[in-house]
């Protein structure tokens, strides 16, 4: 065994091999072996001389493999604008390429469509811009060859609302990836425009998954605008989705620094372009959110497009009205709620639903009074805005204003007349001043008249009353009375005495001529009056004995349906109607046992606190008694002064 260190490793001859490749050729150097002479070892020159004739000797044992080199792509064409690239476009090409998946992949819809996207994104190589600014509205769809996009909506109508729905959401995806990627989208987004103006409810189907995507691309702006784009362009056809996805999607990105004027503008053209019979779908508080939305100051906004903002309320505020069938249900809880830190929207609303339904026009009527903050706002609004000046031609309403604000409606009369007859306006002022003025008498006079007369009889009621008891404190005599001796001074007493005996003879006259023909008159007129009033009692007995009737069955019915009730419940909510009926039984019970108790606790109340001493049944059975005689006495009195007076001529 050797006592010498040796190095064990592996063989370095794998070093030796070289790869080369040349023009797509790859040339492998298999490495020679060369048996070395022992005797030459020290002979360079013919070591070298030997190892060239040996590598002559050996050059066929070089061998070269030819690759073949793969092959080069088309370069696609890059076009200026997107208009040259359709132009390039060949549609019949489309649909022989259409054809061939037709044939390959049969019933397959989405198929057929994702061969449509990826001919359209492979043809048309575009750069465009994210929401195709300085464009028109419906931009690129309005400028497709018509042969593409009838092509399309076939392929669209045959798929189904489900299958395009789905579509939909893959494309939102895809366009994402893609312009993650740098490719180009141009077909992407024709055919998520296509499909957003035709089935317009593909775009407010899926809220939640779409903003989870948009809110992973919510730092790269291309992205999010392109996937808002899509998302919009439901709204120019329906402006119901278009205003669902600017509250659910844009809204929460209105104010970052990239967004803003898409989404304001947004909202400002779906509303802009909204025909005149759209029909918004919205409850009284979807549409208070929605303008309070519109009308939140937003400051990071530059003003030239924040003052769209309040426009848009304007505008949804209008057609929200026009789409109502019943205004006067929103009239009255925008009315209580006016405050003075209400926006002015809320104010042009209501003068809206003024000049839409007369029937608001009475709400107000009845309820200015209670109201009177609201009330004055609102007129304050009519007075000095345009929207309001142009409500004051309602002739319901200028009646109601007539009578609350006469200066009102004269100023704006004087303002017509001022604007369409000129010249004439001074005289037509005049006319209608005095007209008013007179009208304004008239009314004065004729509410005066009623003051005058009560309080003629407050006074006269009053003098007699005094006169009354002046007599009274000088015994009765009316000689003996200051008012007497002030009449007797001035002689004036004879007639004053002769006035009231000849009053007091003609009213004895007219007693006793009413004692003696009233009840005649009145005998006559119950045997007249008898069959209509027997034929009445008749009428209520009948009309009672239906009520009863249609009470008796409603029990009825709910006596038989009780059962039917409780099982049904009972499947969802085992026990409950088992539970609701013990619980009624024992608040009956309650009710019954307290209201028996607090009767018996009165009546003894009465019996022992308030019936005794001078209230007992006896004490109030003499006062009864006596009061029966003195009644008795008086008209005794009244029957022999009636006669005495009578007799007077």
């Amino acid at each position: 065994m050797s006592l010498q260190w040796e190095v064990v490793g592996k063989s370095r001859k794998g070093k030796n091999v070289q790869v080369k490749e040349i023009n797509g050729e790859t040339t492998t150097k298999v490495p020679v072996l060369r048996k070395v002479d022992e005797g030459k070892k020290n002979n360079r020159k013919d070591n070298k001389e030997n190892r060239k004739s040996e590598s002559v000797k050996k050059s066929p044992v070089v061998t070269t493999t030819k690759v073949a080199a793969p092959e080069k792509k088309p370069v696609r064409r890059k076009f200026k604008n997107l208009e040259a690239a359709l132009q390039d476009l060949s549609v019949p090409d489309l649909k022989s390429h259409l054809e061939v998946f037709k044939a390959n992949f049969p019933n397959s819809n989405i198929v057929w469509l994702k061969a449509i996207l990826s001919y359209l994104n492979e043809a048309l190589s575009v750069d465009v811009d994210a929401v195709f600014l300085c464009k028109p509205l419906q931009y690129p769809a309005n400028v497709l060859p018509e042969a593409l996009k009838k092509l399309i909506h076939d392929e669209l109508d045959n798929a189904g609302a489900s299958n395009v729905q789905y579509f939909f959401d893959q494309c939102l995806t895809l366009l994402a990836e893609e312009l993650n990627k740098n490719l180009s989208v141009v077909g992407t987004k024709i055919l998520l425009q296509l499909i957003a103006l035709r089935f317009p409810v593909v775009c407010q189907s899926n809220f939640a998954k779409n903003a989870v995507l948009q809110n992973s691309y919510l730092n790269q702006s291309t992205i999010g605008l392109s996937l808002l784009w899509a998302l919009g362009q439901g709204g120019y056809q329906d402006c119901q989705v278009g205003i669902n996805v600017w509250q659910n999607m844009m809204v929460p990105v209105i104010e970052m620094k990239h967004y803003y004027k898409f989404v304001v503008e947004y909202i400002y053209w779906i509303l802009q372009k909204a025909t005149p019979n759209t029909s918004l779908k919205l409850t009284l508080q979807e549409y208070l959110n929605v303008t309070d939305t519109l009308m939140q100051e937003r400051k990071n906004i530059p003003p030239n497009i924040r003052n769209l903002l309040p426009e848009s309320a304007f505008m949804i505020s209008k057609l929200y009205i026009e789409s109502t069938k019943n205004v006067s249900n929103i009239f009255l809880p925008l009315f209580k709620d006016l405050s003075k830190e209400s926006h002015s929207v809320y104010l042009f609303t209501l003068v809206q639903c003024l000049k839409t339904e007369p029937n608001c026009v009475k709400l107000w009527e009845l309820n200015y009074k209670k109201l009177h903050q609201q009330h004055t706002l609102l007129l304050n609004y009519i007075r000095d805005s345009n929207h309001g000046t142009k409500l004051r031609g309602n002739k319901p309403i200028n009646d109601f204003l007539r009578t609350i604000a006469p200066n009102l409606v004269r100023e704006e009369e004087n303002t017509t007349k001022v604007r369409n007859h000129g010249d004439i306006k001074a005289k037509q002022q005049n006319t209608q001043e005095k007209t008013t003025s007179k009208r304004t008498e008239k009314s004065s006079k004729s509410s005066s008249i009623c003051p005058w007369i009560f309080g003629v009889f407050v006074l006269l009621g009053a003098i007699g009353g005094i006169i009354g008891y002046d007599v009274h404190v000088h015994g009765g005599q009316f000689e003996a009375s200051s008012t007497g001796r002030f009449l007797k001074d001035t002689g004036a007493l004879p007639y004053v005495e002769t006035v009231w005996f000849t009053s007091l003879s003609y009213s004895a006259r007219g007693y006793q001529w009413a004692e003696k023909n009233v009840p005649v008159y009145y005998g006559q007129t119950r045997t007249a009056l008898t069959p209509y009033f027997e034929f009445g009692c008749d009428l209520t007995k009948v009309a009672w004995n239906l009520v009863k009737k249609g009470v008796c069955s409603a029990c009825t019915y709910v006596q038989d349906k009780s059962p039917i009730v409780g099982n049904f419940v009972d499947q969802y909510v085992p026990g409950l109607s088992q539970r609701v009926g013990d619980a009624t039984r024992a608040t009956w019970g309650t009710i019954s046992r307290l209201s028996v108790s607090y009767y018996h606790t009165g009546c003894e109340f009465f019996r022992t606190k308030v019936f005794v001493g001078s209230l007992s049944p006896e004490n109030l059975s003499k006062a009864l008694n006596e009061t029966q005689v003195v009644a008795a006495r008086y008209y005794s009195w009244f029957h022999d002064k009636v006669d005495a007076y009578a007799k007077i001529k």
